[in-house]
């Protein structure tokens, strides 16, 4: 501190002057101190972006609205430099909902006379990927290849990505990429057949290209499969030594429910299969499998529910889906009452019931 310091240089003895005097060059006045704080610290542009970086990864994490990442974002930005590697990380940032937001960004960067590079270029196509934007992607790819980058085959995938619904685009684009020498990988191909309404179509494809699925493969496999075939599935993924993934019990548990009468006792055995297999239980899996336990009245089934539910609170503290499912849970036994409870119990939490909360709370 400036106290030590200035006890130091003027209270010590001559032969200690030159350990004081190197203290005094590293020492600084209480009112250049006070005038630092008074203005954020700009610091570097690498550390900058991995400062910015986790606002990303918390954006990425969290689903429906995310304006309060925006806005911590925002305000994070006002206190670092803008060089090349920060100007990455907020075109990635807004690259996951606000394409508008990302391309002036990258406008922005480019007025300021940084030149753009292939990840910038990569993280703008990725904006018009997530907005489903076709007319903005490929205006964008025209800007790209005009820059001088090459498309390469992370930037076709996800062109693919973004014309997945229209089958004769996908063709043309696979053409190009033929003629241009970039051969298909399984992402490739994935994101084809994601654009796949029915099973069938998706074995008929693998079998038509000589492709034996992978992680990614099942997963979407498992969206066109009803509850009888989920667990038949799993079974051939173990067959092949492909452990499912958190994206696949989504996905199956997403498949399940959306069936007219989804059957309790196939949803268990896929719960305690993922309980096997020792995947993490998201939010998302604990909020499907109570909301899929709601087309049944057993008394039993309930308390299993209500006490399923206490667990994935502690576990997930802040998530208005258990809330939703819980509710829905309620509302299928006409139990006026303990909707009440939890109606109390999310604003103890500090939440705001979400439109699907009141829409089942009001009927």
């Amino acid at each position: 501190s400036k106290a030590t310091v200035s006890v130091l240089y003027w209270h010590t003895p001559l032969h200690c002057l030159r350990m004081t005097t190197r203290l005094a060059v590293v020492r600084k006045t209480t009112e250049q101190r006070r005038g630092c704080l008074q203005y954020p610290t700009l610091i570097e542009d690498s550390k900058s972006a991995r400062r910015l970086g986790r606002f990303v990864k918390q954006a990425r994490n969290t689903k429906g609205n995310k304006k309060h990442v925006t806005k911590s974002f925002e305000e994070a930005m006002k206190t670092v430099r803008m060089g090349p590697d920060t100007y990455q990380t907020a075109i990635e940032f807004y690259s996951q909902a606000q394409s508008s937001k990302a391309q002036s960004v990258f406008n922005k960067m480019r007025q300021s006379g940084y030149k753009a590079t292939r990840e910038h270029w990569t993280s703008l196509l990725k904006a018009y990927k997530n907005e489903r934007d076709l007319e903005g992607a490929l205006s964008c790819l025209k800007q790209m290849e005009h820059a001088g980058h090459a498309p390469d085959g992370h930037v076709y995938a996800l062109l693919l990505s973004v014309a997945k619904r229209d089958a004769n685009l996908l063709r043309k684009i696979t053409n190009v990429m033929r003629s241009n020498g970039v051969e298909l990988n399984m992402r490739h191909h994935n994101t084809i057949l994601s654009s796949f309404t029915l099973l069938a179509d998706v074995e008929q494809y693998l079998v038509k290209h000589r492709l034996f699925p992978d992680t990614v493969t099942y997963t979407i496999m498992a969206r066109h499969v009803g509850n009888s075939g989920m667990l038949p599935l799993r079974d051939a993924m173990a067959r092949r030594n492909i452990v499912p993934t958190i994206q696949w019990y989504e996905a199956a548990f997403t498949a399940m429910c959306k069936e007219p009468v989804a059957v309790f006792t196939e949803l268990e055995a896929l719960y305690i299969a993922m309980r096997q297999d020792k995947v993490p239980l998201t939010a998302c899996v604990y909020s499907l499998y109570i909301r899929g336990a709601s087309h049944s009245t057993n008394s039993v089934i309930l308390t299993v529910m209500e006490s399923l539910f206490s667990e994935a609170l502690v576990q997930h503290r802040d998530c208005e889906l258990l809330y939703d499912a819980m509710l829905c849970h309620y509302a299928a036994l006409r139990n006026r009452g303990a909707a009440r409870r939890l109606r109390s119990k999310l604003t103890y939490a500090g939440l705001e019931p979400s439109h699907r909360f009141l829409e089942l709370y009001s009927g």
